[in-house]
Parts: structure tokens; C-alpha cells; sequence
């Protein structure tokens, strides 16, 4: 037992002089991402010919949802030619509305990669597309000074060894492509995983992911999709997610402690994806409110769109995001760069801040005057954002008197100066 013991004493010391030698790369500057307050999410891929989901909301999910055999899902690989395509016109639309960067799904569940995959031929590059969209995209991001993200699913329904020989599955496949992703493209803005809930971060070998990643692309970003039950509090992860209005619209105990930057990612419809039916899409004015709430507490905005099959984003869809655009060329300055507002409070509206400035967000007319308490600081100013309106205040009481005509915008943002 003594020996043994020693023995064991000795190996754990020589795997901590090997951590030691081989420290954890440091995690990437999120200061332009707690900038950006705004994204778009872009689910596209083989779903999108299939176009339509009998036993679930998400067109994504349709493949497993409604048991579509492998050699049969896999024909929409031969048919998916999206002519209409333009990585260029995709970028200068995330610009027009004011986001600062763009997720993309490089491979989602269905095992399908949307870019030229050595690893496989069920790749956009190999298949009737003859185009690798990953490449394509990187390539318009940096020509219209848009970031971009890579979505990536480590759940694979079309990998024969993901359900027969899960290790080997993560360590050939799993590795060797975010490996590409990483290497192929120069320099990223992010990595963002999903499918990760049936196995734990071990499984996944996620500190080892995680840490050639960083070694690989320094600043990019990764997401706290890592393994079962570590969303929103694992240490590896640079920001945490939270996904649909059900978790969006809650609280976490972690939001107010500002551990990490957090992100709600949210459909515009109902379904993940291009669906021909989907379901009735959520209101510019209840986008707008949404992205303000977010960023009131401190998070950004992800927001998503399902191009056609044909590559071209559905017009419902990009007028959204351009009434989106239209309110933040006038009210940005309360949202980019703003951060979250701690000890003071309202009687009505949602506070921003950034520097010297608070911004008080409305979506209706409160009455006559609304109050900051809790402010410690002497008011100088306060007017309309959109418009430069001065507005009357009372520094004693700490109230800004609201104005009579009330402007008709899905929210009023007025601007608040401090000594």
C-alpha cells in the first residue's frame, strides 16, 4: 500500500509539472464582443431543401424528429445548389442593420459541412454545391468589417462512428474539423458549440478542445455549450448562451455577478432554420424591446435568420432586421458599448451606461416625469436621443420630465448627462 501510494503521489506530480509546463492559453479579449450588444445568427444547411418539420418546431431537428434514414437525408446533399448565394450581399445586410457580427453554421446536427472538409465528402465543397459557403463568408466578413463566428455542432446524426464509436468519433472527426475551422481560414472571431447535452465535458475532451483552440486562434471566442449541465457556469467558456424567449425572459443567478458576457439567441419565426411554414414571425417592435432588455442586462443579441435553399434570405426576415437597423441609426449610441446599470432604479424604462451618460429606454410614455433612484451623481443634461429634444430635470429629486409629444418608436431612448 506504501508503495503504492507513492506511486500515485509521484504521477500526480508529474502530471502537475506538465499542466505546468502546458498552462491553459488564456482566455480571449471579449471587450469588442461586450461591445457589440448585437449579432446575427444564421441556421443554414440540408434542412433548408427539406424545408418543413411533421413532428417538431425546428426544420434543423427534422432529420431525427421524423427518422429520416441516413442514405435518404443524405439526396438533399445532391440537390442543395443555392445559385442565389451572395456572401457579399449577406455582409453588407448585417451592416445595413447594424449588427457587428455573424454566426454561421458550419455543421449542425445533421452532420452536413458547409465547408471543404477533408475529413469527409458530405461537404458543400464535394456535393452538388461545389462551394465551400465558410470560405466564402470569412472572405465577405473581412472585406465589410463584420466578425465572424463558427457554429458547430458536436452532435453528428450522419457519422457512422458518432453513435458506434463515440471516442474515436471526437478524436479523428470532432478534433479534425474544428481543427480546419481553426487553421483553413486565418484568423476568427469564435467558436460556438451545441449538441453537447447527452455526454459530460469528459466526453467531449472539452479542457482539450478548448485549449487547442486557443492555441490555434487566440482571440477567438468560445461559447458554454461543452458538455451536459455546463451551460452557463463552466470556467472554459468565454461567454455563456441562453436560447429562445423560455430562458431569455429569465433571470440567472449568475447575470447581475457578471462572470461572463452572456447571449440570447433568438429566432425570428419559430423554427431554427428555413421552414416553408413556419411559424408567424415575431414583430419588429417586439425584436427592438427584446434586443433593449438584453442589453439592460448586460448581454448581446444574437438574432437569427434561415436563408432558402437558394441562398437567398427571406424577405419577411430581412425587413425585420432593417426596421432593427432604422431604430439603432438613431438610438445605437444607448446600446453599442453600453454596459449594464447597477444600483440604480426607475419607475419606469430600462437603464444603459457609458461613461458619463445614462440612457433611459421607454416604450411608452410613463407620465409626466420618471425618476433615477438611487443615483449618487449630479445630473447636467437630458434629451431625446433620436431627436437632441432638451429636456427639463431636477437634480434634487433625480427626475427628468418626459415630453409632451411622445414620439412613435417601439422604444424612446432619452439620454441622461452626468458631472
Amino acid at each position: 500500500m506504501k508503495k503504492l501510494t507513492i506511486t500515485l503521489c509521484c504521477t500526480l506530480l508529474s502530471l502537475a509539472a506538465i499542466a505546468q509546463e502546458n498552462p491553459m492559453p488564456p482566455h480571449a479579449d471579449n471587450t469588442w464582443f461586450k461591445d457589440a450588444k448585437f449579432g446575427i445568427f444564421v441556421h443554414w444547411g440540408l434542412y433548408a431543401v427539406h424545408g418543413k418539420n411533421d413532428k417538431g418546431p425546428y426544420v434543423s431537428w427534422a432529420m431525427e424528429n421524423e427518422q429520416i434514414p441516413v442514405a435518404v437525408y443524405e439526396k438533399y446533399a445532391d440537390r442543395f445548389n443555392p445559385t442565389r448565394f451572395n456572401a457579399d450581399g449577406w455582409m453588407k445586410l448585417v451592416k445595413e442593420v447594424g449588427a457587428k457580427y455573424m454566426t454561421f453554421t458550419s455543421k449542425h446536427h445533421e452532420g452536413f459541412a458547409m465547408f471543404d472538409s477533408a475529413l469527409t465528402d458530405y461537404d458543400s465543397m464535394d456535393r452538388a454545391a461545389k462551394r465551400d459557403f465558410v470560405g466564402e463568408l470569412v472572405t465577405a466578413a473581412r472585406a465589410n468589417g463584420v466578425k465572424i463566428s463558427f457554429y458547430y455542432s458536436t452532435l453528428d446524426w450522419h457519422h457512422p462512428d458518432f453513435k458506434t464509436d463515440l471516442p474515436k468519433y471526437v478524436d479523428e472527426f470532432l478534433f479534425g474539423q474544428v481543427r480546419e475551422l481553426c487553421t483553413n481560414y486565418g484568423p476568427i472571431d469564435g467558436l460556438w458549440f451545441d449538441g453537447e447535452w447527452d455526454h459530460p465535458e469528459t466526453t467531449w475532451r472539452a479542457e482539450e478542445l478548448v485549449r487547442m483552440i486557443r492555441t490555434l486562434q487566440p482571440n477567438a471566442l468560445i461559447n458554454d455549450r461543452l458538455g451536459k449541465g455546463v451551460r452557463g457556469i463552466t470556467p472554459l467558456a468565454d461567454f455563456y448562451t441562453r436560447e429562445q424567449m423560455s430562458e431569455i425572459g429569465e433571470k440567472t443567478a449568475t447575470e447581475d455577478k457578471d462572470i461572463r458576457p452572456w447571449e440570447a439567441c433568438l429566432t425570428i419565426g419559430t423554427s431554427w432554420g428555413y421552414m416553408k411554414k413556419d411559424g408567424p414571425p415575431k414583430s419588429s417592435t417586439e425584436l427592438i424591446r427584446t434586443l433593449v432588455d438584453v442589453v439592460s442586462r448586460g448581454g448581446n443579441l444574437l438574432l437569427n435568420v434561415g436563408p432558402k435553399p437558394n441562398g437567398e434570405i427571406p424577405e419577411p426576415l430581412a425587413q425585420r432586421l432593417r426596421d432593427i437597423g432604422t431604430w439603432l441609426a438613431t438610438n445605437g449610441d444607448g446600446i453599442y458599448g453600453t454596459r449594464q446599470v447597477k444600483g440604480i432604479t426607475t419607475s419606469s424604462g430600462k437603464l444603459t451606461a457609458k461613461g458619463d451618460r445614462l440612457f433611459l429606454h421607454l416604450e411608452t410614455r410613463p407620465g409626466d416625469s420618471v425618476t433615477l433612484t438611487g443615483l449618487d451623481r449630479t445630473i447636467t443634461g437630458a434629451s431625446v436621443l433620436a431627436t437632441g429634444e432638451a429636456l427639463e430635470f431636477d437634480d434634487a429629486t433625480k427626475s427628468i420630465r418626459m415630453p409632451a409629444a411622445w414620439p412613435a418608436a417601439a422604444v424612446t431612448t432619452i439620454v441622461v448627462g452626468l458631472e
